[in-house]
């Protein structure tokens, strides 16, 4: 089932988003491996910019995988049309020399059935 509407949040949104949103559609089979949400060092020093937070929505349900794991956490989330995470890509008391950490350094895990919308 798609959600209706969600797509027009980022029109709502213009002006108060700063950085650019996008919306990713994952094919049955396909993944996002472990990653962090905050950029690294020499990236901030070039762009003088860092992404402070992240919002993830799923646009669809799905039956079967496509989990979004938080392995720190011990913890899964199963897609569900309309649903969101939001987070600090950052935490208190980052410094630049050190790598960013992040609560929502995630895996999408693989999707075998069907596919999986996430804005």
């Amino acid at each position: 089932m798609q959600c209706e509407g969600l797509l027009q949040l980022h029109d709502a949104l213009v002006g108060f988003i700063t950085c650019k949103c996008q919306v990713v559609r994952y094919e049955r089979g396909q993944r996002f491996d472990l990653h962090e949400d905050a950029f690294a060092w020499e990236q901030v020093k070039q762009d003088n910019y860092q992404r402070h937070a992240t919002l993830l929505v799923y646009l669809n349900d799905v039956e079967h995988g496509g989990v979004t794991r938080f392995p720190d956490l011990d913890l899964e989330i199963k897609p569900r049309c309309g649903q969101g995470l939001v987070g600090p890509s950052v935490l208190d008391g980052w410094e630049p020399e050190v790598p960013p950490a992040s609560i929502l350094g995630a895996i999408h895990n693989r999707f075998p059935a069907g596919r999986v919308l996430i804005c």
